[in-house]
């Protein structure tokens, strides 16, 4: 079994969740179960959020420092080519069909994508779905990138790193739970409330709080236990069925802040227990096939959904089976000759490459070495 290979599980399961809910919003038909399962997107900031801040702290810790070029090459060697091979096949198709405006291509939103601010374009755009506007959530993610990094080094540098890292988490923690409810009962705009960075910025935050208090070991063992993973996984599963049919207060009054809490539960468990029946369930090739291959599923299974809807108008089954099939198959394609060539550079721009040690390197998190972040 992988080191990483249960988060590489929950990444599979959050796809397959996101996949279910675009699913039910093009064939209402299938709106049996499941129907939160928007929530998947939350959970991979979750994931995102411990992931990155675990690699951060595990190289100050080793190395005495983060270098912010590395981290921003990594990234981009990780994030640019699958994106910009679905940017240019979008420009293409729209090209084939005589008007970027058929694949709802604007100037601005080409921008907003290479950018990474299309969710505040969202944000403030006509609430109507269209060919790459699935895109809102890597720019909440990439925004994350941007800022959270940059501030770890300013609080080492200060050497207020453990207790100011707590407070800003907490802070903005606070700052995001708070700003929904009230922005939703001054009525603000619903496509402002759910596209904005800040109003969705609890469960990366929640995910950042768990990977500082496991890599300082102030995680209260109590949280670890059997008990509290099997509530947390109970407590997911009622908001992934009630979340659509009491979408206000599952977004905008506590119900996604409880969910990106049981969802940090569930990492904390199987992180700190490899040998966990969980653990083994998430682990399990065909969810960690599917989670190494989450980031290309969720750049093309919304365009392809789009397409296939439009040749299969009526036919439910038969659209369900080729839109994933099809989704699969090209996220296949896209991570053996598109990522894994760019994957396996970034090993040049390790946190090892330019620094050397300044003290002991201490064990790392048994999740976080060598995890595909």
């Amino acid at each position: 079994m992988g080191l990483c290979a249960p988060l590489d599980g929950m990444r599979g399961i959050s796809i397959l969740l996101v996949l279910i809910a675009h699913i039910q919003l093009l064939e209402p038909r299938f709106r049996l179960a499941l129907t939160g399962g928007l929530l998947g997107v939350d959970a991979f900031f979750v994931i995102s959020g411990f992931l990155i801040t675990s690699l951060l702290l595990e190289e100050q810790r080793a190395f005495g420092r983060i270098s912010l070029r590395n981290f921003y090459i990594r990234r981009a060697l990780r994030l640019l080519p699958a994106l910009s091979v679905l940017l240019l096949f979008t420009c293409l198709l729209g090209v084939a069909l005589g008007s970027f405006s058929a694949v709802g291509l604007t100037a601005l939103r080409i921008v907003a994508i290479l950018g990474y601010f299309m969710n505040w374009v969202r944000a403030f755009e006509v609430p109507r779905p269209w060919f790459l506007g699935h895109l809102w959530s890597l720019s909440v993610e990439e925004q994350f990138y941007l800022v959270w990094p940059a501030t770890l080094v300013s609080l080492f540098l200060l050497r207020k790193s453990k207790v100011w890292t707590l407070r800003i988490l907490i802070c903005g923690l606070g700052a995001s739970l708070l700003l929904k409810p009230a922005l939703y009962l001054t009525q603000a705009n619903v496509q402002r409330l759910f596209f904005a960075s800040d109003t969705r910025a609890e469960p990366i935050l929640i995910g950042c709080l768990l990977a500082a208090w496991l890599h300082w070991g102030w995680l209260p063992k109590f949280a670890t236990h059997n008990a509290n993973t099997w509530v947390a996984l109970v407590v997911s599963a009622v908001l992934l069925t009630v979340a659509d049919r009491d979408f206000e207060t599952v977004y905008y009054f506590g119900g996604l802040t409880v969910f990106a809490i049981a969802t940090a539960l569930i990492i904390a468990s199987v992180v700190t227990n490899r040998s966990s029946k969980l653990t083994q369930i998430l682990s399990v090739p065909t969810l960690v096939w599917i989670g190494k291959r989450s980031y290309g599923i969720y750049l093309w299974h919304w365009p392809l959904f789009k397409l296939l809807r439009i040749v299969a108008p009526s036919d439910s089954l038969g659209f369900v089976a080729a839109a994933v099939g099809s989704t699969f198959c090209v996220a296949a394609l896209s991570y053996r000759y598109v990522e894994v060539p760019f994957l396996q550079l970034k090993s040049r721009f390790g946190s090892h490459n330019p620094l050397q040690p300044t003290t002991k390197t201490t064990k790392l998190l048994p999740s976080t070495a060598n995890v595909e972040a």
